[in-house]
């Protein structure tokens, strides 16, 4: 008995098969995972730059306040905040004859994410992570004055920002 000859099989179906579609996959889940870690990196990178930038005028308001009263505000972020601003009103404005020692701090300016209105408190200035900055002056007990932001976590750490970091 005869056999007939093997006939080729020529596939007709166009696509691709299940290994190459996993490959790609696995190939696009890689770079979205890198891709993720280095926006967050960079986000991080950024707030820290905003914080070292609000210091650095926040400093500015500090000496500009020191050469019209020789000292520094007595007190804490509250007390900085009356002092480098000033009083305001129930609306939040200022009296038409005060300038502000730093006038990003005003209400209504072009960063108003810098200033949140604590009830009960007074307003206060805040960090990019939203926590208050640390300030604190006794002149009876210190030379100089202490202003630091707490950073990401909020807490007493070592990813503080303050002027040690050279900013």
């Amino acid at each position: 008995m005869k056999l007939a000859p093997l006939k080729q099989f020529k596939s007709t179906k166009l696509g691709f098969t299940l290994i190459e579609i996993l490959v790609v996959i696995t190939i696009i889940a890689v770079l979205a995972g890198l891709s993720v870690a280095g926006f967050a990196f960079f986000k991080q990178q950024q707030a820290e730059s905003q914080a070292k930038l609000q210091l650095i005028y926040l400093e500015d308001g500090l000496q500009l306040y020191y050469e019209d009263y020789g000292t520094y505000p007595e007190g804490n972020v509250t007390q900085l905040y009356l002092e480098l601003f000033g009083e305001v009103d129930a609306s939040g404005n200022l009296p038409r004859d005060i300038t502000p020692y730093v006038a990003d701090l005003q209400i209504g300016s072009m960063k108003p994410e810098w200033v949140i209105n604590v009830r009960g408190k007074g307003f206060i200035i805040v960090d990019p992570w939203k926590n208050p900055y640390q300030y604190n002056f006794n002149s009876e007990e210190m030379e100089d004055y202490e202003l630091y932001s707490l950073g990401k976590d909020g807490k007493d750490s070592s990813d503080d920002i303050g002027r040690e970091d050279d900013y």
